[in-house]
């Protein structure tokens, strides 16, 4: 057998370095690399995994608040944005025929409705409170409470809060 740098090991069918027998201290190095090679691909622990569910639980939760804050935020803007959508539909209506609709119906009936019967309802999908009064009107939705006279109800016309 001749001494080369790399003899061919049949059982494995591998390349392995030949080491002279002073060598030894680097084989040594190499399996103490090998063992701690090893120790790193352990897993986790039970304790780090429960951490790492805490941290995503407490990050998805402050998330979480401020999302429905903000879909909150946004249910009240597209109601005043539909009041006041429908208040100016209710006001060229009494241009042109000198007179309040008797009710929101009116406005969705034609072959010329300037309104469906789907925008009569605020994002709640509760319907909106309107009434005719001489020469004047009220539009109203009930707001996040779904009652109509409180504090949270928003009023065409009416200046924001």
């Amino acid at each position: 057998m001749t001494t080369t740098p790399e003899t061919r090991v049949p059982q494995t069918g591998m390349r392995q370095l030949w080491l002279a027998p002073h060598d030894s201290h680097i084989r040594a190095q190499r399996a103490l690399a090998w063992r701690a090679a090893q120790r790193g691909q352990r897993g986790m622990t039970l304790i780090e995994i429960m951490v790492v569910i805490v941290i995503i639980g407490v990050l998805g939760s402050a998330l979480a608040v401020g999302v429905f804050g903000m879909l909150g935020d946004a249910k009240q803007d597209a109601a005043k944005a539909q009041i006041n959508t429908i208040g100016a539909v209710i006001e060229a209506y009494e241009a042109r025929n000198g007179d309040y609709p008797e009710s929101l119906d009116a406005l969705t009936e034609g072959k010329r409705a300037k309104l469906k019967k789907s925008n009569l309802k605020d994002p709640w999908r509760q319907d909106l409170q309107y009434s005719a009064e001489g020469d004047g009107f009220t539009l109203c939705t009930g707001g996040d409470d779904k009652k109509t006279g409180t504090e949270d109800d928003y009023c065409y016309g009416q200046e924001d809060k």
